[in-house]
Parts: C-alpha cells; sequence; structure tokens
C-alpha cells in the first residue's frame, strides 16, 4: 500500500517547514491489526463495548488535544468566521461537547485536508459538511462517550462514529439525514429515527479494490519524540 507525507507549510502550528508531499514506494504485506482497550488485538472487529473495538485508542496518535471546543478555532482547526474545518491527522477535544455550524449565508461547513476530530463529550451537526476535495479530503467525526446528534438535512459528507464502554453509542437524528461516508455505532435506535426515510451512500474511497487507491496519511504526533543528527567533515 502506497503511504504519502502529508507535512505542510500553512498549517498554523507547523509554519516555516519546507518539507514537500512525496509518495514512499514501501509496501506491506501484513493486514492492518485491530486493538481493544487493553491493547490486545481483537479477533473480532465487530465486538465493541469495555474490551471491544476502539479507534484513536491512544493519545499518542494524535496530532493535536484541546480541553474546551474554544479552542479548536484558536488554534484554526475550526474557522467558525469562514465556515472552514481544517483537518490534519487526528484533533481531541477532551471535555466539551462539539457544535458544528454554519457561518451566516451558508448552510454548510468546508472541510479542508484529512483527519479525525474526536470529542468523548459528542457532537450536534448543525449544518451540511462538504469536503473541498472530494478526491483528498476526508472527515471523521468519533465520540467515545456520547452520541452524535444530527440537525440537518444537509448533505454530510463525513464518517460518523460512536462507540463506548456500555455498548450504547449512536446517531441521534431530529430529522431525515443524508450522509456520504459511513456509519459506525453500536445501536441505531432505529425507533427513534424520524418517520421521513434518510439516506446513507458509503464513499467508495474508504474501500478499494487495489493498494494504490487506499488512502493513507501519515502525520507527526508531537508525543512522538525523535533526534535530528548532523554530520560535519572536519
Amino acid at each position: 500500500m502506497p503511504l504519502t507525507s502529508d507535512f505542510a507549510e500553512d498549517y498554523l502550528l507547523h509554519s516555516g517547514q519546507s518539507m514537500q508531499k512525496a509518495e514512499v514506494t514501501t509496501t506491506f504485506e501484513d493486514a492492518p491489526r485491530f486493538y481493544g482497550r487493553d491493547s490486545s488485538p481483537l479477533g473480532d472487529i465487530n465486538m465493541t463495548g469495555s474490551e471491544g473495538f476502539r479507534p484513536f485508542g491512544h493519545y499518542a496518535l494524535f496530532s493535536a488535544r484541546y480541553l474546551h471546543a474554544w479552542e479548536l478555532e484558536k488554534h484554526g482547526v475550526y474557522d467558525k468566521e469562514n465556515g472552514i474545518l481544517n483537518l490534519r491527522g487526528i484533533t481531541s477535544v477532551e471535555i466539551d461537547h462539539v457544535s458544528l455550524d454554519a457561518p451566516p449565508g451558508k448552510n454548510f461547513i468546508t472541510v479542508r485536508g484529512s483527519g479525525a476530530l474526536l470529542a468523548p463529550a459528542g457532537f450536534t451537526i448543525n449544518c451540511g459538511i462538504r469536503r473541498e476535495d472530494p478526491n483528498s479530503s476526508l472527515c471523521i467525526l468519533f465520540t467515545r462517550r456520547g452520541n452524535i446528534r444530527i440537525v440537518t438535512s444537509e448533505r454530510i459528507e463525513a464518517s460518523l462514529l460512536a462507540f463506548n464502554d456500555s455498548n450504547s453509542g449512536s446517531i441521534s437524528p431530529s430529522r431525515a439525514f443524508d450522509v456520504v461516508g459511513n456509519i459506525g455505532v453500536d445501536q441505531l435506535y432505529l425507533n427513534r429515527f424520524p418517520t421521513t426515510p434518510s439516506r446513507v451512500e458509503f464513499d467508495q474511497r474508504l474501500r478499494t479494490d487495489s493498494d494504490a487507491n487506499e488512502i493513507f496519511s501519515i502525520n507527526m504526533s508531537p508525543w512522538i519524540r525523535y533526534d535530528d543528527i548532523n554530520f560535519a567533515k572536519e
């Protein structure tokens, strides 16, 4: 599977980088493995709950961790004024519930880049979500304790995930919704859904027939330490 580095000069927290995107030709034969809460491999990735599937389960994977939702705007992740969600790697909001709202004059926000936004307390989606580049932009919204409330009928181009220890993670739509991506939850609770049919279209980029079309992006976590060694000839 090809890997792509994703260092960017215009990213707020990494300004001044001169590295450019470059393809790595190394291939890997082993299939990806999924791990539970105790870091042991899962034999069945359909298993949820306290010992089940825990995506993004280790803090060393995160690009950034914040306590409050307002910090997303402070650090350039969520531009509320222009309705842009800048994603690069995995960003987590540890305490607050996160609401996504359209700016004045629009009914959607735009996803720029690729990554996952984690909010253990849950999400409220009050508007549509559109990818800036359908071929490269990717948005994952994941909650570990709360639910994902959908309060819009506008198209949502994202993956919506809700898994928790009590096996009750779910989406909670107040109206018919339109998702292009995927939905992964512990329970659907269909009796709580609106009577008007909703629509979920699986994003085919998430499952391809060839390794060449798989999507992978490498981002350096601040919790990964390394040494830069320079040699000089005396």
